[in-house]
């Protein structure tokens, strides 16, 4: 397993922070990526997407909790 500091994020998700970043004025990324995997997740999930072969087990859906907090005043730039 690679170390933390070895991995990359996703380009599209990194294309999607950097569009949302410049928007609101925020240059915390944090926030964004967890909104992104969010929405990505509920997209999937309605989708009714699963995984399977997943130690042997039945298929599991897709399911995804994020608590997403960014400092008080991040969006009044």
């Amino acid at each position: 397993m690679k170390p933390i500091e070895q991995m990359r994020y996703h380009p599209t998700t990194e294309k999607l922070v950097k569009i949302l970043q410049s928007k609101t004025q925020n240059s915390n990324p944090l926030f964004f990526r967890v909104i992104i995997a969010y929405y990505l997740s509920v997209i999937t999930s309605q989708m009714r997407v699963s995984i399977k072969g997943w130690s042997g087990k039945a298929t599991i859906p897709i399911n995804l909790y994020a608590l997403a907090l960014s400092p008080s005043g991040s969006g009044l730039k």
